[in-house]
Parts: structure tokens; C-alpha cells; sequence
């Protein structure tokens, strides 16, 4: 009878539980991302990070609330953007996205979280004007912009003597504006653009442009404005044209193991202004374990921990301040201090990082090194043979 009674009580208190945690109420956080197309890596890692920080979030047990995570694709397209921004913040339940990794989606995408007011954390973007132009409260970013990119990259090349430069870049508002910075950032610094070639999305050839750059005399590198496969090919055709005597640079938009493998051999020696490694501290290097214990795509060190940090931030905020008061919801995520597997995150007035997370890094052997850990740092190898 003893037995018959502690199982039934031991059904109730199971019954209990389980309607409890039925009854807790449903929020819903959104993740918007290239998950098709030339980007879909970048945006697989990112959404598989944020799904990590949603189960981890549930199954700590200490919310009052259950996430139910909203995924969805806005293809590296504007349009397809904001159609997915429409989508998220229709939803009464969503309160509050992280996404965008390409700069002139978020562009397009902003007006309608604005719009709407949902806040949203953008983990990849860095283009200034999403938060310094427009200021919109809804709108925080937890990495650097092109802007700190370029003054990184222009004192790191003040130091190694390389002044003269010119530049390729794509005609999207990421490559103009990567044009911009780094033209301004390297002339504070005492160095000079000889060329500026501006290409579209999608082109192939550059030997026409790089053979104009072969002529021209005093040209110690090219800077790449361009996305990774771009920047790729335009490096793969500097090598078979002989220019080995220049120096390559990018900014995060090639700063992927993507890059390494469409350029090959040709990606040897390439510098980019990179995000700091995960690896390099503790949170980070959790992330990498749990990560790769639960997803079978590549863990992309660029927009796996942007993307969860985000997301964790945004869980923190409605666990102090609820899902309802959107407005409300958007000030606390802007006063968030957080330190996380992207290292440390705090707002300025207008929503940006103040912390930089920038090293420059080197492609040796295949992979993005920290150039200070290299063989270049220490001489054994040179950038360019001059």
C-alpha cells in the first residue's frame, strides 16, 4: 500500500511539474541571417549559435518564461531583408531579433524595426551608419565597425612602413564605406591612396584593373573592400600576374576561412583586420566545445560568438524587464555591460560597441593567424618580396 501511495504521489508531483512548465508563457526571439546563398556559413554558424544560447537558456530552468526561437533567411538580399523583418516583428510574440550579417540588408531592415519598435542586436554588420546615422533606439551592435577596423589597420601599416596604397572595392554600401574609412583612417596616419577602382558584386575578372595597378610605380599593397570570394579571386589573379611585390589587405569581409580556401596558395600572406579569437579565453572556448558537440556545420569564429552573446543579452534583458514594454525592453539591452564568449560588451549613446574585439591577422598555412603569433611577426617569412 506504502509503494502505491509514493508512486501516486510521485505522478502528481511529475503531473505538476510538467503543467507548470506548460503554463510558463511563450516569448518569442527571432534570428535573421544568410542561411542560403554565398554567406550561408557565416549565417549557420550564427543561427546555430543563437539556437545554443536558446536550449541553454530553457533548460537552465531559470526563467520564467519558455524562448521559442524564430529562424529566419534573409538570403545576404535587401529585399528579402526586410520581408523577414516584416515577418518577425508581425509576430506579438517576438520580442526581440538578433541578425544581419550583411551591411546593406541591415540598412534596409533598420526602418522597420524602428518602425515597429522591437529591438534588435546586429551581430555581423559593420557598417557606421546603421547605428551612428540614424541612431534608432531600437538598433544595438555587439561588434566593431569598419570604421575601428581602419584605424587599426592604418596604424599597424604606419608602423610597417607601407604608405602608398590603392584600393578595389565593391560598389554595395559595405565596400564603399570600407573605401571611405580606410582612405580617411590611412591618410590621418600619413599615407597615401593612389587609385580607388570600384567593382559590382559579382565580378570575376580584375586583371584588367590589376594590370593598371602593375603599372603604376611607388604601390606597396591593394586594399580589398570586398567580400571574401571577391577578395579571394582578386588575390588568386594578383599572384598569377606576378604582383608579388604587393602587400593585401582586407577588413572582415574577408576574414574567412572561405576566403583561404577559393584563393588556395594565393591566400598565403593576405593581412585582415579580424575579430579576436574565441580561443583565446575561457567563455570562448566553452562556446566552441558545446558547439561542435551539438551542430555538424564549420563554427565560424567571425559570427558564432557575436551571435550568441546577442542572443544571451537579449534573453537577460527580458528576464529583468519583461517582453511586453517593448520600449522599455530596448533601454535595458542598451545599458547592458556583458562579458561573454565575443569577449567584453557595453553601448555607447548610439548603440555601438565600445569595446574593439580587432587584432590583424595574417593568412599563414591555410588559416587566419593573430599576425603577432606568426612567422611573419617574427621574420621568417615577408608579406610581399620587395
Amino acid at each position: 500500500m506504502r509503494r502505491f501511495w509514493l508512486a501516486a504521489l510521485s505522478i502528481f508531483f511529475l503531473g505538476a511539474t510538467t503543467l507548470h512548465a506548460q503554463d510558463k508563457k511563450v516569448v518569442k526571439i527571432a534570428f535573421i541571417g544568410p542561411l542560403s546563398g554565398s554567406n550561408a556559413e557565416i549565417g549557420l554558424s550564427a543561427r546555430n549559435s543563437f539556437d545554443l544560447a536558446v536550449k541553454q537558456a530553457n533548460a537552465s530552468g531559470k526563467l520564467p518564461f519558455v524562448i521559442e526561437p524564430m529562424i529566419l533567411d534573409d538570403e545576404a538580399n535587401p529585399a528579402t531583408g526586410v520581408s523577414a523583418a516584416l515577418k518577425a516583428v508581425s509576430d506579438p510574440k517576438v520580442a526581440a531579433i538578433t541578425g544581419h550579417y550583411n551591411s546593406p540588408v541591415a540598412l534596409a531592415a533598420i526602418h522597420t524595426y524602428h518602425k515597429a519598435g522591437v529591438p534588435i542586436i546586429l551581430w555581423g554588420t559593420v557598417s557606421p551608419d546603421i547605428t551612428n546615422k540614424f541612431n534608432y533606439p531600437e538598433v544595438t551592435r555587439v561588434v566593431p565597425t569598419l570604421e575601428t577596423q581602419s584605424k587599426v589597420a592604418a596604424e599597424f601599416l604606419k608602423k610597417k612602413g607601407l604608405k602608398n596604397w590603392v584600393v578595389i572595392h565593391d560598389t554595395t554600401d559595405f565596400g564603399v564605406q570600407s573605401k571611405e574609412t580606410f582612405v580617411k583612417s590611412i591618410g590621418a596616419k600619413g599615407g597615401k591612396v593612389m587609385a580607388v577602382n570600384g567593382v559590382t558584386t559579382g565580378t570575376t575578372d580584375f586583371r584588367p584593373i590589376l594590370t593598371q595597378i602593375k603599372a603604376m610605380k611607388d604601390v606597396q599593397g591593394v586594399y580589398l573592400g570586398t567580400n571574401s570570394l571577391e577578395g579571394a579571386l582578386i588575390r588568386d589573379q594578383m599572384q598569377r600576374l606576378g604582383m608579388k611585390n604587393l602587400v593585401a589587405l582586407g577588413n572582415t569581409g574577408i576574414a574567412y576561412e572561405s576566403f583561404n580556401k577559393v584563393a588556395g596558395a594565393s591566400a598565403e600572406g593576405v593581412l585582415a583586420t579580424g575579430f579576436t579569437s574565441p580561443g583565446d579565453h575561457d567563455a570562448g572556448r566553452k562556446l566552441m566545445e558545446e558547439y561542435k558537440k551539438n551542430y555538424k556545420e564549420t563554427f565560424s569564429e567571425t559570427s558564432g560568438p557575436p551571435a550568441y552573446d546577442a542572443t544571451n543579452i537579449i534573453i537577460q534583458a527580458i528576464a529583468q524587464v519583461g517582453s511586453q514594454d517593448k520600449q522599455a525592453l530596448a533601454k535595458k539591452i542598451r545599458a547592458t555591460h556583458y562579458k561573454g564568449a565575443f569577449g567584453e560588451t557595453a553601448f555607447d549613446e548610439f548603440g555601438q560597441t565600445k569595446f574593439g574585439g580587432i587584432v590583424i591577422k595574417v593568412s599563414e598555412g591555410g588559416r587566419w593567424v593573430p599576425f603577432d603569433r606568426s612567422s611573419y611577426a617574427s621574420g621568417k617569412k615577408k608579406l610581399a618580396d620587395n
